[in-house]
């Protein structure tokens, strides 16, 4: 009996020290979020130029899942000058700006954003914004 005795006070420690080294349970893994995809760019931008020389920007809708919104940005080609247009996230797939300055040429930028606030690359469009020196109608023209 003493034999059988040995073998279970053996048994007992070895399952003992494997549980304090972590061998006899299982760990637990927390999976690591998957990857976003990457955005991809909005497609055919568009501008049209009103007579009050606003300009609407538009483009076609991404279809990605995890598509967020849009963001919009002028580029004042005279002025070497970037700006980002909106202050939330565009939800819609057209803009207007309606702080376009007589005279200047304008490239307006428009990205994806996803949920996490990656942005895709830029997909883009030029105007140039012309006043008519004689009479009151003034006249714009796209690039």
């Amino acid at each position: 009996m003493t034999f059988r005795k040995h073998v279970m006070i053996s048994f007992v420690l070895l399952a003992f020290a494997g549980l304090l080294a972590g061998c006899g349970s299982e760990s637990i893994t927390i999976p690591e979020p998957a990857a976003e995809a990457p955005m991809v760019a909005p497609a055919n931008v568009n501008v049209q130029l009103a007579s009050d020389g606003s300009v609407t920007i538009s483009w076609s809708a991404n279809g990605q899942s995890h598509l967020r919104g849009y963001n919009v940005y002028r580029h004042d080609v005279d002025a070497s000058a970037i700006e980002r247009l909106n202050a939330g996230n565009v939800s819609d797939t057209r803009f207007i700006d309606r702080s376009t300055e007589w005279g200047h040429t304008y490239e307006y930028l428009v990205t994806s954003v996803s949920v996490k606030g990656a942005e895709s690359d830029f997909a883009s469009a030029q105007v140039t914004v012309i006043e008519q020196r004689s009479g009151k109608e003034r006249d714009t023209r796209e690039n």
